[in-house]
């Protein structure tokens, strides 16, 4: 499956949702920033640990489209499920969807 992490959350406002960067400006808050902070939680043990990190590697080196695995699609819908605020998770789960 091909997902472009790099697409901003929007919601029903129709304005991104914002976040403060490394230089304190305020920019868009993406797909892939929500994903990366899931992926990289320390909640996992042993071999979980290099398959999180291999999937967040290639998520943060993607600047276009990038295919995934349907396993990767599942983990990653299963971390928003269980660990994203609503506002957050029903959006990702639709940029996943499509």
């Amino acid at each position: 499956m091909k997902i472009n992490f790099n697409q901003s959350l929007i919601p029903f406002t129709g304005k991104a949702i914002k976040k403060i960067n490394d230089d304190g400006e305020q920019v868009d808050y993406t797909l892939s920033d929500e994903c990366m902070k899931l992926i990289l939680a320390d909640d996992v043990s042993g071999e979980d640990k290099i398959v999180r990190y291999n999937l967040a590697e290639k998520i943060y080196n993607s600047d276009m489209e990038i295919e995934i695995t349907p396993e990767d699609v599942a983990l990653i819908r299963k971390l928003v499920k269980e660990k994203s605020p609503t506002l957050v998770a029903g959006i990702a789960l639709r940029m996943l969807d499509n």
